[in-house]
């Protein structure tokens, strides 16, 4: 026995309201890729099933009539369905509309007592932290710091934060205090964390 060549086919069709369409297509699957409305597709002269976007109807033996149905009786119904025979997958992700998202506030709110930055030099004021979105850092000295990424940074490197500055990073990674200032600088932290 010899298989068939795969094949897919997309078609967009119009459907007036309390209106259907007949299509005659060999397939062995059908997929609703979009639609404005849910609907029914009846195959082959068989009984409606409801269908709808990201829906796949199977049928190993195949089909050959399909008829979509729109039971709206004031909305047209625009769908775009694939066709296929074979084993034909389609992995895109078909998104219609607007997609509400929603973000929510991290539970874990960690202080700690400030971190005492020498004069002349980089200090650590938060480890590396996977569960952290985001770090706040204050400067309670009386001149300008830096906040740096790496342990090694020189005279004026990093992000400046003036005396009494605040900073709010997303990060994950570990942060360092370069203080130039002339003396030792208190740098209070607080860091939300996601768990």
């Amino acid at each position: 026995m010899t298989n068939a060549a795969p094949s897919y086919a997309v078609r967009e069709y119009t459907v007036a309201p309390g209106d259907s369409v007949q299509v005659y297509r060999q397939s062995t699957f059908l997929t609703c890729l979009a639609g404005n409305i849910p609907f029914k597709v009846a195959f082959d002269g068989n009984s409606a099933s409801e269908f709808q976007t990201g829906l796949t109807y199977r049928e190993a033996q195949g089909f050959t009539l399909i008829e979509v149905i729109n039971q709206s009786d004031t909305t047209a119904l625009q769908v775009k369905l694939a066709f296929g025979k074979g084993d034909v997958s389609d992995s895109r992700l078909a998104l219609t509309g607007t997609v509400v998202t929603e973000e929510t506030a991290a539970p874990v709110f960690n202080t700690s007592a400030p971190v005492s930055a020498a004069n002349g030099a980089a200090t650590l004021i938060a480890a590396a932290n996977g569960n952290r979105s985001e770090i706040m850092i204050a400067n309670d000295g009386a001149g300008k710091v830096y906040i740096a990424g790496n342990a090694g940074a020189g005279a004026g490197e990093g992000i400046p934060l003036d005396a009494g500055g605040v900073m709010v990073l997303t990060t994950q990674a570990a942060l360092w205090v370069r203080n130039d200032s002339g003396a030792a600088v208190a740098v209070p932290v607080a860091e939300l964390e996601r768990v």
